[in-house]
C-alpha cells in the first residue's frame, strides 16, 4: 500500500501556514501475511521546489494557503505557487503519480519510491513545473496521441518548457505554448468499475471568460493506453473541483459558488486560498457525457440550484435508466434518467471567507463546520437535484473498488468521529449501507486518530465475485496514538 500526505510543516525554523502546504511525503507498506511480515520505507516527492529548498533550508516559494518567503520583494507580482504533490498517491495510465491539484503530476518508482519526474500523461497537462495554470483559449481534442511519457530530469528546470505534442497546438493554444503556460492534473482520478477504466482530467482557467478548460481523458485499466479524450470549457468556474465522480455515460461535477480576489494575491500579500470567498448561491452541477456512453452526442446539462452547500469528495456514482425496473441498464440503452451519487461535504457555505475557522496553522475542530456523507439524487430531465444528509461527521469517502460506477455497490467507507454532528478529529471508521441506511463504526481508543482509509479487494481479480457487494475487503490505513507520538498500520475486515 501506498500513502502519500503533507508530510513536512516548516523550513528552516519557520512554520508553514497550513497543514495543507506541507510537503508531499510517501510512505510504502509490504506485508506478507503468510510470513508475518512487513516492510516499511518512506521518501519525500522530490520536486524541482523541494529540492531547491532543501538545499537552502529554507522557504523559497509561496504556496496555496499562505506559506511564502519573507519580504516583498520576493512575493509581489510573483504568481509562480509551489507543487507540494502531497495530494493522493494513485496508479493511473501505467505509472504511480503523486498529485497536487493546481500543478503537473510527479512520477514516483513504485518499490524504491524514487522520484523520476514531473510526468506530461501523453500530452494531457503541459508547461514547465511551476508555470501558470492559465489558458488564453482552449485546448482542442486531438483524434489520436502518442505514447509520450515521462521526462527526464534534466528537462525540467524552470528556464526549459517542456513542450506537449506540436498537433495539439493550434489557435490560441499557440500562445499559451509560447507564453510558457501550463495545465494541471487533478489529485482525484477515478476509476469506473463498470468499463474497466481509470478517469482523469486536466484544466487550465481562462480569466478572460470566467471559465475552466478541461481536458477529461480515459485510460484502459489492461493495456494501460488511453483510449479518449474530450474537451469541456466549464462557464462561470473561479476554481477547479476538487474532485469529481463518473457514471457510465457521463462524468459528474458539483461546482461550489466560490468568487477570488487577486489582488492580495498579485501584491504579495495572501496565498491564493486566502482570496478566495464564498458566495453564498446554490452549487451547480455538471453532467459532462462521456465519449464513449449512452449519452455520447449529446450537450452537457448544467444545473443550477439554489442549496448553498460545498462539496469536497466523492465516492462513486450509479445511473437510472428510461424504461427499466432495474438500475444498471446501460447495455440495453436509452438516456439516464436518475444519477445518485455519494459525496462528503460541508452541510451550508454561506456569504464569507473560504477558510475562515479552517485556516491557520492547526484547524480548530471546534470552530470549523461539520461534515456530512450525503446522497445526491438528479433527475436528469427535469434538472433538478435533491441533497440528503446520510452521516457525520466524516469525510473521505471510498468504495470497494470492484463497485465503483456501478449500481451493484452498496458499502459507503469513511474516516468519522464518534459524535454525530460534531467535528472533531477523525477517531473512528465507519461503514454506511446504502441499501438499509445502517452504519457500522469501529472507534480507535482514546487520543487516538485515524487517517483516510484505502479499500483492498480480499481476492485476486479472477478470483473475486463481482456480481454482488459483499465487503469482501480489507479496510487499511494509518492511527496516530497522540500519548506515545507513534503511527501504525490499522488492518481491519470491511
Amino acid at each position: 500500500m501506498h500513502n502519500g500526505r503533507p508530510g513536512r510543516f516548516d523550513r528552516g525554523g519557520r512554520r508553514y501556514e497550513h497543514v495543507l502546504d506541507g510537503d508531499g511525503h510517501l510512505i510504502k507498506f509490504v506485508v506478507d501475511g503468510k510470513q508475518q511480515r512487513a516492510h516499511i520505507s518512506n521518501a519525500f516527492v522530490k520536486t524541482d521546489e523541494f529540492i531547491a529548498e532543501q538545499a537552502r533550508d529554507d522557504i523559497l516559494y509561496r504556496s496555496t494557503f499562505g506559506t511564502q518567503p519573507l519580504g516583498l520583494a520576493d512575493n509581489f507580482m510573483n504568481l509562480q505557487l509551489k507543487n507540494q504533490a502531497n495530494t493522493n498517491i494513485q496508479w493511473c495510465a501505467g505509472r504511480l503519480l503523486a498529485l497536487w491539484e493546481a500543478g503537473l503530476p510527479w512520477r514516483v518508482n513504485p518499490w524504491t519510491l524514487e522520484t523520476e519526474g514531473a510526468d506530461l500523461l501523453d500530452g494531457c497537462v503541459r508547461g514547465a513545473p511551476g508555470a501558470l495554470t492559465v489558458t488564453t483559449g482552449h485546448l482542442p481534442t486531438p483524434k489520436s496521441s502518442p505514447r509520450k511519457t515521462s521526462l527526464p530530469r534534466s528537462c525540467q528546470s524552470g528556464s526549459h518548457l517542456l513542450k506537449a505534442p506540436a498537433y495539439l497546438l493550434a489557435g490560441l493554444d499557440a500562445v499559451d505554448e509560447a507564453l510558457k503556460l501550463g495545465r494541471a492534473f487533478t489529485a482525484h482520478p477515478h476509476r469506473c468499475a463498470a468499463s474497466g477504466r481509470m478517469v482523469g482530467w486536466s484544466w487550465a482557467q481562462n480569466p478572460a471568460t470566467n471559465s475552466l478548460s478541461m481536458t477529461l481523458v480515459e485510460w484502459d485499466e489492461a493495456s494501460e493506453q488511453e483510449v479518449t479524450r474530450k474537451h469541456y470549457s466549464m462557464p462561470d468556474t473561479a476554481m477547479a473541483p476538487h474532485d469529481f465522480a463518473v457514471t457510465e455515460s457521463y462524468y459528474i461535477f458539483v461546482i461550489n459558488q466560490i468568487s477570488l480576489d487577486l489582488v492580495p494575491y498579485v501584491a504579495g500579500l495572501k496565498g491564493p486560498a486566502q482570496c478566495l470567498s464564498c458566495t453564498g448561491q446554490g452549487v451547480q452541477v455538471h453532467l459532462v457525457p462521456r465519449p464513449h456512453g449512452a449519452a455520447a452526442g449529446t450537450d452537457a446539462v448544467v444545473i443550477k440550484t439554489d442549496d448553498a452547500w460545498f462539496n469536497i469528495h466523492h465516492a462513486t456514482a450509479i445511473e437510472e435508466w428510461q424504461g427499466q425496473a432495474a438500475q444498471g441498464a446501460a447495455a440495453q440503452g436509452g438516456q439516464a434518467s436518475r444519477l445518485v451519487v455519494f459525496c462528503t461535504g460541508w452541510d451550508s457555505a454561506s456569504k464569507g471567507p473560504f477558510l475562515s475557522d479552517w485556516g491557520g496553522v492547526v484547524p480548530l475542530y471546534d470552530k470549523v463546520p461539520a461534515a456530512f456523507l450525503f446522497k445526491l439524487e438528479i433527475d436528469v430531465a427535469a434538472r433538478r437535484v435533491e441533497r440528503t444528509k446520510l452521516t457525520g461527521h466524516c469525510e473521505h469517502a471510498h468504495v470497494h473498488p470492484d463497485f465503483e460506477a456501478r449500481d451493484a455497490c452498496r458499502y459507503v467507507y469513511v474516516s468519522a468521529a464518534n459524535t454525530y454532528g460534531i467535528p472533531s478529529p477523525p477517531n473512528a471508521w465507519l461503514r454506511y449501507d446504502t441499501h438499509t441506511d445502517g452504519t457500522a463504526m469501529w472507534c480507535a481508543p482514546a487520543r487516538q486518530f485515524v487517517e483516510e482509509l484505502v479499500v483492498i479487494p480480499k481476492r485476486a481479480a479472477g478470483e473475486r465475485d463481482a456480481a454482488e457487494d459483499t465487503a469482501d475487503a480489507w479496510l487499511v490505513g494509518m492511527i496516530y496514538c497522540a500519548q506515545r507520538r507513534q503511527s501504525c498500520l490499522a488492518i481491519l475486515d470491511a
